[in-house]
């Protein structure tokens, strides 16, 4: 996939320098902001993995059969929205924790709604009620991961999810 992520960067890269050679500023200037977005995405959800995982590294010190399992690309929905990106799967017997992660790539996917750049879930199997969401949105100086009541995503909430799947 980070192979795919790169020919897409490219691609953009020529397109919007054939947009500025031809005289279509606009269009230059659009696929600039689609290549500084996807940036952010891309880093915002490798922070959110590699937290997931590092967390779930951890728990597997005193938990010998721990397994985490990667799952990439993977679709998810959102509302009536098709996010592409990728899943994290923790599991300890018949529990599971599952971090996933993406956005929007084509239009036949959907609209990212109220500004978000992606989306991003963490699923308890067995306890729905533990379920979380985040949407990546614009703030300074940088954007944050927040769930529908403003909460900021940190990596103490990663952690507090994974002693919760473990039962802690």
């Amino acid at each position: 996939m980070a192979e795919l992520d790169q020919l897409w960067v490219n691609m953009l890269d020529a397109a919007s320098k054939k947009a500025v050679e031809s005289g279509r500023h606009d269009v230059a200037d659009y696929l600039r902001l689609k290549l500084a977005n996807d940036t952010i995405r891309t880093t915002a959800v490798a922070w959110f993995f590699e937290s997931a995982i590092e967390a779930a590294s951890q728990a597997s010190l005193p938990h010998p059969n721990l397994k985490i399992e990667r799952k990439q690309p993977h679709s998810f929905a959102i509302g009536t929205a098709n996010m592409v990106g990728a899943l994290i799967e923790v599991k300890l017997g018949v529990r599971c924790v599952v971090f996933e992660a993406g956005w929007v790539r084509t239009p036949s996917d959907g609209i990212m709604r109220n500004g978000s750049l992606a989306h991003a879930r963490i699923r308890h199997f067995g306890l729905p009620r533990q379920n979380a969401e985040f949407r990546l949105v614009r703030a300074e100086p940088l954007p944050v991961w927040r769930d529908d009541n403003g909460a900021e995503l940190r990596t103490e909430e990663i952690n507090r999810h994974i002693e919760m799947f473990l039962g802690g």
